[in-house]
């Protein structure tokens, strides 16, 4: 029963998920709500890329070494050390990405909202 367990948790994220729907939640609040604090936008979108990756290229790595492997009946055994290396990357890519995610969400926001230049235009007056 632990063995399966174990799976289902490695399948479903490896235990980080709560951090990333946290993430993910404070993101769309940024986003919705106070979109001037965004400094950097192509660093937001890069940080939203790599949380959806950060969900998404684990367990498709799961599928797709379990796809491959010699032995279909018993998935992720290690006989080789390409198949270890494999899932040794499998299992450290998630929070790999969600941690360059929290990275460059938090180096596109700024603590205060974005200020316009100092330069002050004047009109000259019509003759």
């Amino acid at each position: 029963m632990n063995d399966m367990m174990f799976d289902i948790k490695q399948l479903l994220g490896g235990g980080y998920t709560l951090g990333q729907v946290a993430l993910l939640v404070c993101i769309f609040v940024v986003f919705l709500y106070r979109p001037e604090r965004v400094r950097v936008r192509s660093l937001f979108a890069l940080a939203c890329v790599l949380l959806a990756c950060s969900v998404i290229v684990p367990p498709t790595m799961s599928v797709l070494i379990n796809f491959f492997q010699d032995d279909p009946i018993t998935p992720f055994k290690a006989t080789d050390k390409t198949t270890a290396n494999l899932l040794e990357m499998r299992n450290a890519s998630g929070p790999a990405l969600f941690g360059l995610s929290l990275l460059c969400g938090f180096a596109s926001l700024s603590l205060a909202p974005r200020q316009q230049s100092g330069l002050v235009v004047e009109e000259l007056p019509a003759d």
